[in-house]
């Protein structure tokens, strides 16, 4: 028995004519014609249900004004994510694991709070657009990044404080440098051995 439960145009219309009679969070897909008509929305949207989320609906749901919450998301396309930077509100998404150079370079244009609370590890090129948002983002979970990245983003509060601007949302405390790329479980152990575990 599947588990997908599809939010059609119909419904879609239904909760714009009256918000409390449905809860948006239990659909798992949008058509793009639903996408369509909630872009007309005001005030939060939560699509937290959602497993995915094409091009044409991400084209769509950056019209929506107000806060619009898509934790349930795992991915998105760079063109999802690049649409999604032009909504104007708080932006979650805290359910990506992932997200690449050139979607970080989209979300740095990206108006209003953003949640990325789901990535674990973040590249130089990411954190320096990402450091350039002019709203706070919130990255809790980030746990690897390099010493230079780290050192981005301590510059990069430090001038936000400086202009009465709340920071950007990352535990530099608990972070750590990126694993290499290691070739043998023998350059496992020799890396290991040499780590300071605070034992």
């Amino acid at each position: 028995m599947s588990d997908e439960k599809v939010l059609t145009k119909d419904i879609a219309e239904q909760f714009i004519a009256n918000e409390d009679s449905l809860d948006m969070s239990e659909f798992t897909e949008i058509e793009d014609a639903a996408a369509e008509s909630l872009s007309r929305h005001q005030g939060e949207l939560c699509l937290d249900g959602l497993w995915k989320l094409s091009d044409a609906a991400a084209d769509s749901l950056c019209k929506h004004q107000g806060e619009l919450i898509l934790d349930g998301l795992k991915e998105l396309s760079d063109a999802a994510t690049e649409s999604l930077s032009k909504h104007q509100g708080g932006l979650i998404l805290d359910g990506l694991k992932e997200l690449s150079d050139a979607a970080a370079e989209s979300l740095s244009r990206h108006q209003g709070e953003l949640a990325l609370n789901g990535l674990i590890e973040l590249s130089d090129a990411a954190v320096e657009s990402l450091s350039k948002h002019q709203d706070p983002v919130s990255l809790e979970k980030v746990k690897w990044l390099t010493d230079a990245a780290k050192v981005k983003f301590q510059e990069c509060n430090s001038n936000r404080e400086s202009q009465q601007l709340d920071a950007h949302w990352i535990d530099l405390e608990a972070v750590c440098p990126p694993l290499p790329d290691f070739r043998s479980t023998a350059e496992v152990s020799e890396y290991f051995s040499d780590v300071d575990l605070g034992n």
